[in-house]
Parts: C-alpha cells; sequence; structure tokens
C-alpha cells in the first residue's frame, strides 16, 4: 500500500515537471511572437524626432560579441521619454556589426522613432527589421521546452495508461 501511494506522488511530481516546462516553453513562444508583432506593428506607429544622447559599442566578452548601446530621449505630448529599442531581435554580434549602428546613430544626431500611441514608453528606431537570430534560438528553445514536458509526461506515466 505504501509502494503504490509512493507512486502516486512520484507521477504527480511529473506531473507538475512537466507542467513547468511546458509553460515555461509556452511563455518563451509567446514572448517571441510578442516581439516579431512589436517589430511589425511598430511600423504603423506615429514618429516622432528623437535625439541621440549616448552611442557606443560594448564588449560582451569573448563568446558573445559585441552590442550596439545606443539611447535616444523623445517627447510626446510635452513627457519626454528614453528608449535604446533599436530593432527586434538579437542585439550582439560582430564587432563590425554592432559598429556599423553606432556610426549610424552618433551622440546628438536627430532620427526618427516610431512610438507606441498607446503606451509612449515603447518606441523602436528601426520597426519591421528583425534580427532573427534570437528570433529562430528563442523558437527552438521554447519548442524544446515544450517537448521536454511532453517527454516527462509521458515518461512518467504509468505503464499500460497511454493519451488515447
Amino acid at each position: 500500500m505504501k509502494s503504490g501511494s509512493k507512486k502516486r506522488s512520484q507521477g504527480g511530481g511529473g506531473y507538475v515537471v512537466a507542467a513547468l516546462f511546458a509553460g515555461i516553453g509556452a511563455s518563451i513562444l509567446i514572448w517571441v511572437l510578442g516581439e516579431i508583432r512589436f517589430a511589425h506593428v511598430g511600423q504603423q506607429w506615429p514618429k516622432v524626432q528623437a535625439t541621440i544622447i549616448s552611442s557606443r559599442l560594448e564588449s560582451l566578452g569573448v563568446k558573445s560579441g559585441y552590442a550596439p548601446q545606443v539611447l535616444y530621449k523623445y517627447k510626446v505630448q510635452g513627457h519626454e521619454y528614453l528608449s535604446g529599442r533599436i530593432f527586434v531581435g538579437s542585439r550582439a554580434g560582430s564587432k563590425n556589426w554592432a559598429q556599423s549602428f553606432v556610426t549610424t546613430y552618433p551622440v546628438d544626431k536627430i532620427v526618427e522613432a516610431h512610438f507606441n500611441p498607446k503606451r509612449p514608453s515603447d518606441s523602436i528606431l528601426e520597426p519591421g527589421q528583425i534580427s532573427w537570430t534570437n528570433v529562430y534560438g528563442a523558437i527552438a528553445g521554447g519548442s524544446l521546452f515544450i517537448l521536454s514536458g511532453i517527454v516527462i509526461l509521458l515518461v512518467g506515466m504509468p505503464r499500460g495508461r497511454g493519451l488515447l
């Protein structure tokens, strides 16, 4: 009797772990879809004049590469906002790639930023541009978490019981 109840509690824990993995995977995929939507919807957002206030190259370590750190300010209805979002996706790459953004957006340059009319603190300099490297990685990672949850669920099921 004790061994049977022990098996049930282990199975219940397996369900929790499976649900946790699947939930993490689903959250990652939902986040990715939101980022892709942000990139495309941003193209229809109103434009505002923005000023670059900081632009530098940041080393992320030997294997991580470099990231452009571009900060800009803009005003919407008298409120000033700061943002560092250039585009959606990876913010790290080769030194030349990152330097190209620092060169494109030097300090004091006046640029156009697209802002979310419903939440003006959301803005982007290059809407529609997506760096697919991180997007693909996040899709793969989210899918892997979901698949792991399914495998944990199936492995933890008592023998002789299937899903169908």
